[in-house]
């Protein structure tokens, strides 16, 4: 095989895996019980309750830990976000590696 179609072979099953794990977690968006617990409770609720109990003059020996607490949360959320992001960005790329592909393989056939 071509070096250079098996590099956009290779790159293909790259992009459909990205592609993949976001229609994932497009799909665990929907979920009703993915909602209340993640989207709505981790992502809103507990961030606020965090903040709520950092401010509190007597539970200052838990900031670290609270800090500790958020970070993880925004960790998720970015996690979250990368999927979503590299999923977008791998569909238009998958368009143009079929067509790099197909003129590969056109050009293959030609010799």
């Amino acid at each position: 095989m071509n070096p250079e179609l098996q590099e956009v072979e290779i790159r293909i099953e790259d992009a459909k895996a990205a592609v993949k794990r976001k229609q994932a977690l497009e799909k665990l968006a929907t979920n009703r019980e993915f909602k209340a617990v993640i989207l709505e409770h981790l992502f809103k609720e507990e961030p606020q309750r965090l903040a709520a109990v950092i401010a509190e003059p007597g539970l200052v020996q838990h900031r670290a830990e609270i800090i500790s607490e958020l970070d993880m949360i925004s960790k998720l959320q970015q996690f979250f976000r990368r999927i979503e992001q590299q999923g977008a960005l791998m569909e238009e790329e998958l368009k143009m590696l079929d067509e790099a592909r197909d003129e590969l393989l056109a050009e293959a056939a030609a010799e």
